[in-house]
This record gives structure tokens, C-alpha cells and sequence, in this order.
């Protein structure tokens, strides 16, 4: 009958023990993945704080405008003229409303035909601001219109911004891939 007792005690502390290391790694892996996402989240909060707040509101729109194919909008409030796009093969300036829209029209029609749904704005990765200009490099992704990833998961592009009558506003950009796909 001893035994029997001491033999039930060993496998009560065996099973104890096992029980309080699951839940002990099981703790540590989710404190040691709380730290990340909140170093991650500190890592985010430094760069926004280094990006001027009106080049992140203007980001915000263009994204927000690019998505809805709102080409007047990006015309009117995100392109400044002459606008110059600096293509792999070709180096385009628009030195109209015009031309700016039939550009858009005819990038939109591209990407309509590709099914095309939204982008995201993933980061933005270098950034120099001089007095009225401003150098920036957005990472983003595509999405199609059933959700899925739209092309190369990650994206990247440069833009020139420079500060016309108080609002910045982007004069140059710099595709790192094609623009239509």
C-alpha cells in the first residue's frame, strides 16, 4: 500500500513538473513576444515622429486617393507640376493638369485591366527634409480585388516633395517597379 502511495506521489510530482514547464515556456514565449511587438511599436512611433506630419497626411491621402483611382483628386492635391516620373527606360515630365490626368487615366485603365483593388502603406524607409523639399522612399503593398497580394509583396518607390504655397506635394517619383503591374 506504501507503495502504491509513494508510486502515485512520484507521478503527481512528474506530472506537476511537466504541467509547470509547459506553462512556464508558455509564458516566456508570450512575454518574449509582447516585447517585440512593443519594441516594434516603439521602432514605428520614432520613425512617424521623424516624418513631418503634413508629408504623413499627405501620404495618407495619396494612398487613400490611389486606392480609390480618385485621379482628379491626386491632380489637384497630391502632384505638383511639373511633374517628372523617372521610369527605368524614360524619364517623363507633365507640365500640365492634363497631362498629369491622362497619365492617371491611362495608369488606372492598366491597372483595372490587372485587378487591381487597394494599396497599404507598409513604411517609409529613408527620409531627408531641406527647407522646401523633402526626399522620402514609401514601402507599400498591392492588393487584387479578392484580397490577395497584388504582384511583389513588398514595393517600393521614391518621391520628391517640395512645399508649394504651404503644402507639400509631390513633384518627382521614382518607381522601383513597374507602376501598371
Amino acid at each position: 500500500m506504501k507503495k502504491n502511495i509513494i508510486i502515485a506521489s512520484l507521478i503527481g510530482l512528474i506530472v506537476i513538473n511537466v504541467i509547470a514547464d509547459y506553462y512556464e515556456n508558455t509564458v516566456e514565449e508570450k512575454l518574449e513576444l509582447a516585447e517585440n511587438k512593443i519594441d516594434n511599436q516603439i521602432k514605428k512611433a520614432k520613425e512617424s515622429k521623424l516624418i513631418n506630419p503634413l508629408v504623413n497626411q499627405l501620404f495618407s491621402n495619396y494612398v487613400k486617393y490611389w486606392s480609390d483611382q480618385d485621379i482628379n483628386k491626386i491632380s489637384e492635391e497630391i502632384y505638383g507640376l511639373p511633374f517628372t516620373l523617372y521610369n527605368q527606360d524614360e524619364i517623363l515630365v507633365f507640365s500640365t493638369q492634363g497631362q498629369v490626368l491622362s497619365f492617371l487615366k491611362n495608369t488606372f485603365d492598366q491597372l483595372e485591366e490587372n485587378n487591381y483593388g487597394y494599396s497599404v502603406t507598409n513604411s517609409f524607409e529613408h527620409y531627408k527634409e531641406d527647407n522646401n523639399i523633402i526626399i522620402i522612399e514609401m514601402n507599400f503593398t498591392r492588393f487584387l480585388k479578392d484580397g490577395k497580394i497584388m504582384g511583389e509583396k513588398e514595393r517600393e518607390a521614391s518621391y520628391i516633395l517640395k512645399n508649394m504655397d504651404g503644402s507639400f506635394k509631390i513633384v518627382a517619383l521614382i518607381p522601383h517597379s513597374p507602376i501598371a503591374e
